[in-house]
């Protein structure tokens, strides 16, 4: 006689789909802006020597965005003003924005197809990566300290804190603040920021190279919905009990 499949392999299935899911997301690339700013220059745009791209998916449906200098590095000069002003605070920012799309979970949302946006894309609480590599130098200045600073989708996802010049590069899980919906409209800001200083009546330049290995995000990190932690212990224990009752003898 056949014997039916179990009934634990069912309930597995259907309380863990949720959790694994169907996701193509892209995060936005097709409106770039690149800024950098310095004591006495103020705000310049370097969107000409900028350039965005999509990350490869790597496994768990999030396509990101890697920003990055396509001739640097990109250089701020302090001038001397009085004699209070011995610091200043040069940055590289670069900034995309757009609608999030792709198809989660056969829901699609698109520049041809808007029948899925408004969908659930990525809830709060959700763990990404960002990566970063950057080299700050410095002549007659000295750099005191860096940010890397993520402003992800309406919050400020991330800060990463160092000191000094030289070759700087790692990565940092992020937690998304909030949900993301299909098509809704989203800016993601990554920028390096540095404070640095000079002699007194002394001047000095600071220098900040983003290559082409650069500040990447949205390389995804598998989370769990809430819901599975506390069911992976529960579908133990009903395993363990649909195997004893197999070896019970039967009357």
């Amino acid at each position: 006689m056949r014997k039916s499949a179990s009934p634990l392999l069912a309930i597995a299935v259907f309380l863990l789909a949720p959790a694994l899911g169907c996701a193509s997301l892209l995060l936005p690339t097709s409106s770039l802006s690149c800024t950098r700013g310095a004591y006495e220059e103020g705000i310049v745009d370097c969107t000409a020597v900028a350039a965005v791209a999509q990350l490869a998916d790597n496994g768990d449906g999030i396509q990101g965005i890697k920003d990055y200098l396509t001739s640097g590095p990109e250089s701020y000069t302090y001038a001397y003003i009085d004699s209070f002003s011995t610091s200043f605070t040069p940055s590289l920012s670069f900034t995309t924005f757009g609608p999030l799309y792709g198809t989660v979970n056969g829901h699609t949302c698109t520049e041809l197809d808007n029948s899925g946006c408004g969908f659930l894309a990525l809830a709060h609480g959700s763990d990404l990566e960002l990566s970063y590599q950057f080299t700050l130098g410095e002549s007659g200045a000295t750099v005191d300290t860096w940010k890397v600073i993520l402003f992800a989708a309406g919050t400020t996802t991330a800060e990463i804190d160092g000191v000094g010049a030289g070759t700087f590069s790692g990565s940092r899980t992020v937690t998304t603040a909030t949900d993301w919906t299909l098509g809704n409209p989203s800016t993601f800001i990554l920028s390096v920021s540095v404070v640095a200083s000079v002699p007194l009546g002394g001047s000095g330049t600071v220098t900040i190279d983003v290559p082409s290995h650069s500040l990447d995000f949205g390389g995804p990190l598998a989370v769990p919905e809430p819901g599975t932690i506390w069911i992976a212990p529960l579908l133990a224990a009903l395993a363990l009990r649909y195997r004893r009752d197999r070896r019970r003898p039967q009357a």
